[in-house]
C-alpha cells in the first residue's frame, strides 16, 4: 500500500535523483561508448597486424588487467564476507565492463574502447602464446554458459517471422534496444520507490515497484545487462576482422552475483524485520511475477535440495547457484548457437 500522506517535495527529490541516473546510464550506453572510441583511438590506435607494437602495447597494459581484474574478483568476496552485497554487485559489473568493447569495430582487440577489454586479459593470457592467434580456449571460456540465450531464440524467431514490418526489419538491434529501455525503465520505477521510502523513513518498502518486485532495481540491471549481451551476440558484426567472442560467460557470472546479493539481502531483512518480511516475501514475486507453474519449475530444484521453496542461508545459496551453474554449462557445452 502506497505510503500515507503523500510527501511531494520528497517524492520530487526521489524522481529527480533516479532520472539522473537513468538518463546518465542510457547516454553511457548508447552514446559514450561510440564517442570515447573516437577519443581513445587517439592513444590506443589500431596497430591491425603491425605484431611489434601490438605486443608493445599488451605488455604495457597487462599490469592494469591483472589488477582490475582481480580488484573486481575481490569486491565481489569482500562483499560476501562483509555482507556489503552491493559490493559484490558492483564488482560483478565490472567483470561484465569490457561487454561495452563490442559497441567498437577494431583489428587489434584494445584499440580504442576496446582497451576495456584488458580487464579479460588474465582469461585470455590462458591460451598458450601467441594467444591472438590461438583463440580457441578463450573462445570455449566465454562461450560457456551459452545457454543463457536461450529464452531469446523463440522470441527472435518469432519477430523474424513479422520482419515485413519497419520497425522490426532488424529483429535483433530492436529487441536490443527495447531491452536497454525496459531495464532502463524498471531502474528508474525501483529506484525512485527506493528513495522515497527512505526519505520517509520506512524501513520496509513494500509499496509502487516494490509491490510487484521484492527487486526491482536488481531486476532492472539483468534486463538492461542482458540487453548488451543480445548486442553482442547477434548485433555486432566485427566489419575489419579481428576475434570478438560473446561474453555469455561474464554475463553468468554478474547475473548469479546479482540473484546471490539479493537472497542474502533477504536474509538480513528477515532476521531484521522478522514476520513482516516473510508476509511481504509471501505476497510479493522475488524478481518477476511469474505464473505460479513457472515459478514451481524454478523453485523445484531448491524444493528437493534443501526442503524450502527458497535458500536462507549463505550455504544454502550457495548451494542452490552452484547447481544452476552447473545445469546452464551443461546444457550449454550441448548446444551451438550461431553468431
Amino acid at each position: 500500500m502506497s505510503p500515507q500522506p503523500l510527501d511531494y517535495s520528497k517524492l520530487m527529490a526521489a524522481s529527480t535523483l533516479s532520472a539522473i541516473f537513468i538518463i546518465a546510464l542510457l547516454y553511457s550506453t548508447l552514446i559514450l561508448p561510440h564517442r570515447l572510441h573516437r577519443l581513445l583511438l587517439r592513444w590506443i590506435p589500431d596497430y591491425g597486424l603491425h605484431w611489434i607494437e601490438a605486443e608493445a602495447t599488451i605488455e604495457a597494459l597487462r599490469p592494469l588487467g591483472y589488477l582490475c581484474f582481480t580488484l573486481f574478483l575481490l569486491l565481489i568476496i569482500i562483499g560476501f564476507l562483509l555482507r556489503w552485497f552491493r559490493l559484490s554487485a558492483l564488482g560483478s559489473l565490472g567483470l561484465y565492463l569490457p561487454t561495452f568493447s563490442y559497441f567498437a569495430s577494431t583489428m587489434f582487440f584494445l584499440a580504442g574502447l576496446c582497451v576495456l577489454r584488458v580487464i579479460w586479459l588474465p582469461l585470455m593470457e590462458l591460451v598458450p602464446a601467441p594467444w591472438i592467434h590461438r583463440p580457441h580456449l578463450f573462445e570455449e571460456l566465454l562461450d560457456v554458459a551459452d545457454a543463457v540465450y536461450l529464452p531469446y531464440i523463440p522470441l527472435r524467431v518469432l519477430l523474424s517471422l513479422l520482419s515485413a514490418s519497419p520497425i522490426l526489419r532488424h529483429v535483433d538491434q530492436f529487441i536490443f534496444n527495447l531491452l536497454i529501455f525496459l531495464g532502463s525503465a524498471t531502474l528508474f520505477l525501483g529506484s525512485q520507490t527506493w528513495l522515497y521510502g527512505r526519505l520517509i523513513g520506512r524501513d520496509l518498502i513494500d509499496f509502487w515497484a516494490y509491490r510487484y518486485s521484492r527487486h526491482p532495481q536488481y531486476l532492472g540491471l539483468l534486463i538492461w545487462s542482458y540487453g548488451l549481451l543480445i548486442y553482442d551476440r547477434f548485433v555486432f558484426t566485427p566489419v575489419r576482422g579481428g576475434y570478438y567472442p560473446a561474453p555469455s560467460l561474464p554475463w553468468l557470472i554478474m547475473a548469479l552475483t546479482i540473484l546471490a546479493s539479493a537472497l542474502m539481502e533477504e536474509a538480513e531483512m528477515r532476521e531484521r524485520l522478522g514476520g513482516r518480511y516473510v508476509e511481504y516475501q509471501a505476497s510479493t514475486p522475488f524478481m518477476l511475477p511469474l505464473p505460479r507453474w513457472i515459478s514451481d519449475w524454478i523453485t523445484l530444484p531448491s524444493r528437493i535440495l534443501i526442503k524450502k521453496e527458497r535458500p536462507e542461508t549463505g550455504r544454502e545459496t550457495l548451494l542452490i547457484l552452484a547447481f544452476y551453474t552447473a545445469l546452464i554449462v551443461g546444457v550449454s557445452a550441448l548446444i551451438h548457437l550461431p553468431h
